[in-house]
């Protein structure tokens, strides 16, 4: 079962959608998005790069503040990362040892930070790849959502004559229907949120 949007479903939007999608999105730690960074702008060429959030920065030294998004990762330095001292080992003594190396003592004085360019992305760039949860969500809150729906999913093993589609009913009893939950929920998402025709 997909769980989000893809950067393709995306696509298919005009730039007034995609600027109404940034606008409805306030970008938390742990969302899915996508950036489209350009790679050759001679031939206006972008690249789309997924990733998940794992902070976000405001800066507001200018005018209008800025916000940045910065790519979880893993470790948050491998550069900085030392090897602990076993067991019985004295730190201070490792210290001095390390100290005595030939090469180290410049160390200190070049240590500059280095930041990967797929590292921070400005968030004019990004669109969410919003999972079921926030569809629902924002679709709750929308006009459609006001009057009511019910939902029907299907069981996981269909029988011959059973409803195998994923279901959405509004109040005034007009039905929609997608194999996935996800396309369904974006279809009505794009239709009466976004109001794609």
């Amino acid at each position: 079962m997909k769980g989000h949007l893809s950067p393709q479903d995306l696509k298919p939007l005009t730039a007034s959608q995609k600027e109404m999608l940034r606008s409805l999105w306030k970008p938390a730690i742990n969302d899915l998005a996508v950036a489209s960074i350009c790679t050759n702008v001679e031939t206006d060429e972008y690249e789309d790069i997924e990733f998940v959030v794992g902070q976000v920065l405001i800066n507001d030294s200018g005018r209008v503040p800025r916000i940045v998004l910065r790519r979880l990762r893993l470790t948050e330095d491998q550069m900085e990362e030392e090897i602990a001292p076993e067991a019985g080992e004295d730190h201070d003594a490792l210290m001095e040892a390390r100290a005595g190396d030939e090469g180290d003592e410049y160390d200190e004085d070049f240590d500059c930070l280095y930041i990967e360019p797929e590292e921070f992305f400005n968030l004019e760039d990004c669109l969410p790849l919003l999972s079921i949860g926030q569809l629902i969500d924002y679709i709750r809150k929308s006009k459609f959502g006001q009057r009511g729906y019910k939902l029907m999913i299907p069981p996981e093993e269909s029988k011959l004559f059973e409803q195998s589609l994923f279901r959405l009913e509004d109040s005034d009893g007009e039905v929609y229907e997608n194999q996935e939950l996800c396309d369904l929920l974006w279809d009505i998402f794009k239709t009466y949120v976004l109001g794609v025709l």
